[in-house]
């Protein structure tokens, strides 16, 4: 094994390392504990194959969230200082949760727990990322990860008002709100520190994840800030639009560099919101290509989903690429409600991945009670379909097994 050629060992790990494309990530991590496991035991085979294996290792640390807590981002910190790790990172993941918990907590321990976390945020949080970012000079990809607290899994006590400590504690709705808009949010610190070193000039992928969206989220977080966020070489950014019931930062994207979009539907709440008034400036990107409508998760009514690809329709004469994936699309059998698609731009290539549409109708038994129809994969009777397909060149139908194009006759009535 000593004998084996470096140039050996890194194909060889390259085999355990899935390909994929930071445009196309919708999770975090992208690679499976197994595969990651299986780089960990193949480093420690020899030293020519730790050798081979930095740059496989280099991409474990660039997919696996980094927490913004201390001992994460001490980690972190010190795996990037060697020259191996730091010189080899493209992409770096941060997990920008206000609040960890992994297990039961009483009402006193939480409000410790939330005091500690509070006071470390504000005072060490953007001197740690600022550490990190200055060792991995070639970063051109940054994801952050905005996970909501599970502290209804957590927390241990009764739902009855309580004053204990000398803080009233009414409900686990209450305690959501004063974890989720009192503490600092660490997203703040990440912008703060991308500003220090200058990361926000070179960065070239923006992706903002939300994993595990909860119900229970009624509000959105209150505004830390709104300025507008200038990355002259951006080209691609991913953002869930549910992220405004997480994060307290609020940022308007200006690139005129950006030619990727890919937006993810994960909140029936903002489903129907202004996608480019959140992350842009006034100016649409001109030399946006690709665009990219996704779910986690969920059904979207037909009208929702027109309404999101209006507004590139309705900014760009001609755009190369539309991707709709992940989505079954809902129709309602008795309301004309579907909007129709605005503007006049047309599309190269529209590609429909994982996609199905259902019928919602009224089983008339009983006033307010509705059945869906199965499931299906996109076809004439779709009227969207039809409106996608009158404007594209190109149409294709892609699924995890196979991937054709659709004929005219398919959609055309």
């Amino acid at each position: 094994m000593e004998t084996l050629p470096i140039e050996l060992g890194e194909m060889i790990c390259s085999w355990f390392i899935p390909g994929f494309d930071n445009t196309e990530v919708m999770k975090a991590p992208v690679s499976s504990k197994s595969e990651r496991i299986d780089i960990y035991h193949f480093r420690l085979t020899s030293r020519s194959l730790n050798a081979g294996a930095s740059t496989a290792f280099a991409k474990i640390v660039e997919d696996i969230p980094t927490n913004c807590e201390e001992r994460s981002l001490s980690r972190l910190s010190e795996l990037v200082a060697l020259p191996h790790v730091g010189k080899r990172i493209t992409c770096l993941t941060f997990n920008t949760s206000k609040l960890s918990l992994k297990q039961n907590i009483s009402e006193r321990e939480l409000r410790d727990l939330m005091m500690s976390r509070q006071n470390w945020t504000m005072t060490h949080l953007r001197q740690a990322l600022v550490l990190v970012l200055r060792k991995t000079p070639w970063l051109r990809c940054l994801r952050a990860v905005l996970e909501a607290p599970n502290i209804f899994e957590c927390l241990t006590y009764d739902n009855n008002e309580s004053y204990r400590d000398g803080m009233i504690w009414a409900s686990k709705e209450k305690i959501w709100k004063v974890v989720t808009q009192k503490l600092a949010d660490p997203m703040h610190y990440l912008m703060e520190a991308m500003d220090v070193t200058n990361l926000r000039k070179t960065l070239q992928s923006f992706i903002i994840l939300v994993p595990s969206f909860q119900e229970m989220s009624r509000e959105a977080a209150p505004c830390e800030g709104s300025e507008t966020a200038s990355f002259p070489s951006l080209t691609h950014i991913t953002f869930a639009l549910s992220y405004r019931l997480i994060s307290s930062v609020r940022f308007r994207l200006s690139s005129d560099s950006l030619t990727s979009l890919h937006i993810i539907l994960d909140s029936t709440r903002y489903v129907n919101a202004d996608v480019w008034t959140w992350t842009s400036s006034s100016d649409f990107p001109p030399r946006l290509r690709s665009f990219t409508v996704g779910m986690s998760g969920r059904d979207i009514k037909t009208d929702s989903l027109l309404r999101c690809i209006s507004q590139v329709s309705s900014h760009i004469e001609l755009l190369s690429l539309l991707v709709i994936k992940n989505i079954t699309a809902i129709d309602l059998e008795c309301a004309g409600s579907i909007d129709t698609l605005c503007g006049d731009g047309r599309f190269e290539d529209v590609v429909f991945e994982n996609v199905k549409y259902a019928v919602l109708y009224e089983t008339g038994f009983d006033f307010g009670d509705f059945g869906m129809t199965e499931p299906t994969e996109p076809d004439k009777d779709w009227k969207a379909f039809r409106m996608l397909c009158e404007r594209a060149d190109r149409v294709r139908l892609r699924t995890d097994m196979f991937e054709r194009s659709i004929e005219k006759l398919e959609w055309e009535i």
